[in-house]
């Protein structure tokens, strides 16, 4: 599973951060995100690709995602 608490951790300290541009926040009173969260990028760009070959390689129908792999698409979906 690509998704552990700490990517979820930061995926909520973007999301606050990112809001805090929305509703202009002074930069002064914004909250540090960690120089990683760029990972969250690529992490979910991994997730997709992950599930996109699960199911490129099942050969009946119907195409059943694993619960995880649910789980890592709707982190995903949220970023972006």
């Amino acid at each position: 599973m690509l998704i552990e608490n700490s990517s979820k951790y930061l995926l909520k300290k973007t999301r606050a951060k990112s809001k805090m541009f929305e509703y202009d926040v002074p930069i002064d009173e914004h909250i540090s995100v960690e120089s990683n969260a760029i990972e969250l990028l690529l992490i979910a760009i991994g997730v997709i690709g992950n599930t996109s070959n699960e199911l490129w390689n099942l050969k009946d129908a119907p195409l059943n995602v694993s619960e995880d792999s649910k789980k890592e698409l709707e982190f995903s979906s949220v970023l972006f």
